[in-house]
């Protein structure tokens, strides 16, 4: 059996380098394949308003190419880029990542997480309670002493970042298990 020679048809892969872009396509699709685009990307610029779109269905490339390149950040990241089929799979991997991620004991349930910020929170509560009720007191019977009132404010904040260290740890993967 004799191999094949190579194609050397622009738009058949394996061949030669494609060679000039005709003036116009006869299609969405036939445009798209020629620009070696997505679909989705030719339809975006006659959504824009490109003006390589004739009202009989051809499509002139050299605007549509032009348009596409100075777009392109924006089509890349466009949702529903991709089809149904391709949504669903990645959906799926995101999934199977979660529940991968759940089983190696790196996500912790919703409910551990409220609870120990409630109690952080009540915890702060009573840190300003007694701020509002015991501090006015104190920095009263300091006198002005600057350094004492400072010292005074400083147990205090210490003692609210203590809590927020606490609910931080919270977030932590568990210990022998990599994020």
């Amino acid at each position: 059996m004799t191999k094949r020679k190579p194609s050397s048809h622009p738009t058949r892969r394996g061949g030669a380098k494609a060679g000039p872009l005709p003036a116009r396509a006869a299609s969405l699709g036939a445009a798209a394949s020629l620009l070696r685009v997505p679909p989705d990307w030719v339809s975006a610029a006659k959504a824009a308003g490109c003006a390589g779109f004739a009202a009989k269905g051809t499509v002139t490339l050299t605007p549509v190419k032009e348009w596409i390149e100075a777009n392109l950040d924006r089509l890349k990241s466009a949702k529903g880029e991709l089809p149904l089929r391709d949504q669903l799979l990645v959906e799926r991997i995101i999934a199977a990542r979660r529940d991968n991620a759940e089983a190696d004991g790196k996500l912790k349930p919703i409910a551990d997480i409220c609870a120990e910020i409630q109690i952080a929170g009540g915890r702060c509560g009573l840190i300003f309670q007694e701020a509002v009720n015991e501090l006015p007191p104190k920095i009263a019977d300091c006198g002005g002493d600057i350094a004492a009132i400072r010292e005074l404010l400083e147990s205090r904040l210490d003692r609210v970042r203590a809590e927020i260290q606490a609910l931080a740890s919270v977030f932590e993967p568990k210990p022998g298990v990599s994020a």
